[in-house]
């Protein structure tokens, strides 16, 4: 046996259907499983509404209370698109010199209002990450034709700052030598290549 679909315009209609034909309404109720409260309800909108009146409300508010006013948002526009590099402390600001008897939103509000308008957009405050530029390594085909060095790091030696670095030999993977300089230049390092030859 299939189930029963139950429309509930359609019961509602049965009820007051049922009521205008004279049955009391505590019976209707216990039938149809609904507080005396709610019956009343359902009849007079139907009484004042027809069987549109049957249907179920929207639950959602008529008037949103803090909503900024359209005349007050289209200033915002107007300003915004007149001062392209202002921003909204200076927007603000200004508009409250300009109009001191009207009451402006907070910057935050006319972010949104503004950003609804499509007249800014929210930017990526990431992380500053620096380009470096890369360089292709170049290939080896015989012994000793390229050279690599690498600095390790900070290294603590007493009673100074080491920063070593190697040599490496790509085609042969060989590490000849490790050095520890003071300083990073081009006066330093250069010897200890020599060195390694």
């Amino acid at each position: 046996m299939p189930w029963k679909v139950i429309n509930i315009v359609n019961e509602r209609m049965r009820f007051v259907l049922r009521l205008e034909d004279g049955e009391r309404m505590s019976e209707l109720c216990r039938e149809f499983g609904i507080s005396r409260k709610t019956g009343y309800k359902i009849y007079s909108r139907f009484q004042d509404l027809g069987p549109a009146g049957l249907y179920d409300e929207s639950r959602a508010p008529k008037r949103q209370w803090q909503q900024t006013p359209p005349e007050i948002e289209d200033l915002i526009v107007k300003l915004r698109k007149r001062h392209v590099t202002w921003g909204l402390k200076k927007l603000k600001a200004y508009l409250e010199r300009k109009r001191p008897g009207l009451t402006f939103p907070a910057q935050s509000t006319i972010s949104q209002i503004l950003k609804r308008r499509g007249l800014i957009s929210p930017r990526y405050r990431g992380r500053k990450r620096h380009a470096y530029p890369s360089s292709k390594l170049s290939k080896s085909y015989a012994p000793n034709e390229i050279w690599c060095a690498d600095f390790k790091g900070h290294q603590v030696a007493k009673p100074q700052l080491l920063l070593p670095f190697d040599h490496l030999r790509p085609l042969q993977s060989l590490l000849p030598r490790m050095y520890g300089t003071r300083k990073h230049s081009r006066i330093r390092c250069p010897p200890r290549f020599y060195r390694c030859f």
